[in-house]
């Protein structure tokens, strides 16, 4: 059997796994009441609908004020009540629910069956994310119907810690989202799409829901529970089930990119500027000619390790577009945009190659990239020196099939080592999948990747620093085996990988806060006996909260760093379990919105720093420690005191003010603009 026959056999099982998996999906949203039935009657009440507002059979007769529409004959019976509309008749509905119909064409039925909804009715759709964003892109298009919620039923993702885990954690793309629709335009989007048990306090619920067809912006931006797509405790808060939150409509245009985006600003922890691909490279989409004719060059041209037949190469060019112009592509315009990006391939491929000697082991101005557009499975970018690339079967059956997109990229303004290094990260793999989950068109989507733009030298040394943390990785596996052997270095090698994990980010929060501890105060980290409790009087004091503020200012304008509460400047871990039972009624909810409200006061951090800040109570032996991480912010950040504004940075263990021209000397310094080449 051949390559080509698996190839269309793996893609019958790709469809066959996607459809029990949201089956399965969808059948736990149904079977969960809480999820189902009491987000109806929130947005009953929210809506303030007649009662009794119940669901009936969608084939029953009319004059009830629900209806359910679950199977494909069900567009027979919406083109009757839309009929009987355009006749003279008035039914319509206040509750319409559409069971998934993913397995065949149903947008004209859910634009027929809204149509059916009275002025104030809703309906709920259930979806899934691979299908979500068609959804989006129709109701957009109405301008009449407008998703309000998104519900969904929790999927394990805060469990999933190890690879093999997140393995089998369900994809979005799978995932079964209960959508609801209304005519009522909102500029934010009510989301629960992780609810971990049972319906997260319905009254509050529904008073999310009224607030949101309010649609009164200041009470939804100041509420705790809106929080931004490029907010670090969005994500957590998401996977965790933490009941509902307020995101920008335009943010959930595409499930599957606001989970992928989400989980992006929790990792990043820079905020350098970003460019986008095409910006800094040049990038054509090829088919698989000029690059078979570059690989042919690659093994004539050369004659010996320094030298190269020139000859060979011109060749090869014209050759492939020889071939090329005998090929006819489907359409005349799509062969003349072949025929040119291969030229434009060939004559950039000869300069490159002319003006650096050119060496298939080293000729780093190229990379080639692929992508398989298979449905119904992650999809990816591969990135691959000349070098390593081979033109298999697999590839060649694709070419034919339509079933494979090709492309070059020539580095004008990016090191391409930075950039292919970048892209084998842990943020560059949620890049590579949030764009193909974002475009439809492969070559948009490569297009639109967003590189962090650094320092010439910068982008050099960071691709050489990530080559060596591969060659570490080699080290370690040969390391592991042969411990076995070698249990006397057990001991060492445990400390060592301990440091590492330390310095790495990826040990469990208590065991960081340990080992932050044992290493003390510095100007990247600080401890702080209490958040607001005078220890002394057993009183609520500004000046102690002011001291933690002025701390995370100082952390935003020098590199970044760590604040503990909770510690004393000894080491001790105190906690701060008295002033959470004193001032917060043993609620640690209350503490966080508390300390949340505080930071975004006026004569706090604001608004737009909170970014760049993660914070987290942590029980450690029974003792409560508030840990804030702060990453360095890429503007000055002041704070009001006594009514002036003052600028802080830190100093060895302590935080400084700076004033005249010291502080605009530091500003300058601090803030100046990374240049790019």
């Amino acid at each position: 059997m051949s390559i080509y026959t698996t190839q269309e056999i793996e893609q019958e099982i790709l469809e066959e796994r996607y459809s029990k998996l949201f089956d399965k999906s969808f059948a736990g949203i149904v079977d969960n009441e809480d999820i189902n039935g009491e987000t109806e009657y929130c947005i009953a009440a929210a809506l303030t609908w007649p009662k009794p507002y119940n669901k009936i059979s969608g084939f029953n007769k009319f004059g009830h004020e629900g209806i359910i529409l679950s199977n494909p004959e069900s567009q027979l019976f919406v083109n009757k009540l839309t009929e009987a509309l355009k006749n003279g008749s008035e039914e319509r509905f206040c509750y319409i629910e559409i069971k998934p119909l993913y397995k065949y064409d149903h947008d004209q039925l859910i634009l027929d069956s809204l149509n059916l909804l009275t002025e104030n009715g809703a309906a709920i759709i259930f979806i899934s994310g691979y299908y979500y964003p068609n959804i989006w892109r129709l109701l957009e298009d109405s301008a009449e119907f407008h998703i309000n919620g998104i519900f969904g039923e929790h999927d394990g993702r805060n469990d999933a810690h190890s690879d093999a885990d997140k393995e089998f954690l369900l994809p979005i793309f799978c995932k079964c989202f209960c959508v609801v629709v209304s005519r009522k335009e909102t500029d934010f989007v009510l989301m629960h799409t992780e609810h971990a048990n049972a319906f997260i306090e319905t009254e509050e619920t529904i008073e999310n829901f009224r607030i949101l067809y309010s649609n009164d912006r200041k009470l939804i931006t100041e509420s705790a529970n809106f929080l931004e797509i490029d907010n670090p405790n969005l994500f957590p808060r998401i996977i965790e089930g933490q009941g509902d939150i307020f995101v920008k409509k335009k943010d959930i245009a595409n499930i599957e990119e606001f989970y992928l985006k989400s989980e992006m600003s929790f990792l990043e922890s820079s905020h350098h500027e970003k460019e986008r691909l095409y910006q800094v490279s040049k990038i054509l989409k090829l088919t698989s000619y000029p690059i078979n004719a570059m690989l042919f060059a690659q093994d004539e041209a050369k004659l010996n390790a320094q030298t190269f037949d020139k000859v060979a190469l011109d060749k090869a060019s014209n050759d492939v577009l020889d071939s090329l112009s005998q090929t006819r592509s489907n359409s005349i315009e799509t062969h003349m945009q072949d025929f040119n990006n291969a030229k434009q391939f060939m004559s950039l491929f000869i300069k490159y190659a002319k003006r650096n000697d050119y060496l298939k082991s080293n000729f780093r101005d190229l990379i080639l990239v692929r992508r398989f557009k298979y449905r119904y499975t992650r999809k990816k970018f591969e990135f691959f020196w000349p070098s390593d690339w081979d033109w298999g079967e697999l590839e060649s059956w694709s070419d034919v099939d339509n079933e494979i997109e090709l492309f070059a990229i020539f580095g004008e303004k990016i090191n391409l080592n930075y950039l292919k290094m970048f892209m084998e990260t842990g943020i560059g793999n949620l890049e590579n999948q949030r764009v193909l989950a974002r475009y439809q068109g492969g070559e948009e989507a490569l297009n639109n990747i967003l590189i962090p733009i650094l320092s010439e030298s910068d982008q050099t040394q960071i691709a050489s620093a990530l080559t060596n943390a591969n060659s570490l990785e080699i080290e370690i596996q040969s390391l592991k085996n042969k411990l076995i052997d070698n249990p006397e270095l057990c001991t060492e090698v445990d400390e060592s990988f301990n440091d590492w994990l330390i310095k790495l980010d990826r040990v469990s929060l208590d065991k960081k806060i340990n080992s932050l501890i044992k290493n003390g105060e510095s100007d990247a980290i600080e401890f702080k006996s209490s958040f607001s409790l005078d220890l002394k009087n057993k009183s609520k004091e500004n000046f102690i909260e002011h001291n933690c503020f002025k701390t995370i200012a100082g952390f935003l304008n020098n590199k970044g760093g760590e604040l503990l509460v909770g510690v004393a400047d000894d080491g001790e871990i105190i906690g701060i379990n008295s002033e959470v039972d004193k001032f917060h009624k043993s609620s640690k909810d209350n503490f966080l919105l508390y300390f949340l409200n505080k930071l975004r006061a006026k004569d706090n951090i604001k608004e737009k720093f909170l970014p760049f800040i993660y914070y987290e109570l942590k029980e450690i032996n029974k003792k409560l420690v508030f840990y804030v991480r702060v990453k360095k912010s890429n503007s000055p950040c002041f704070m009001l005191h006594n009514n002036k504004e003052v600028f802080y940075t830190r100093q060895n263990p302590g935080t400084i003010e700076l004033g005249g021209l010291e502080m605009v000397n530091y500003i300058q310094n601090r803030f100046e603009k990374s240049s790019s080449f």
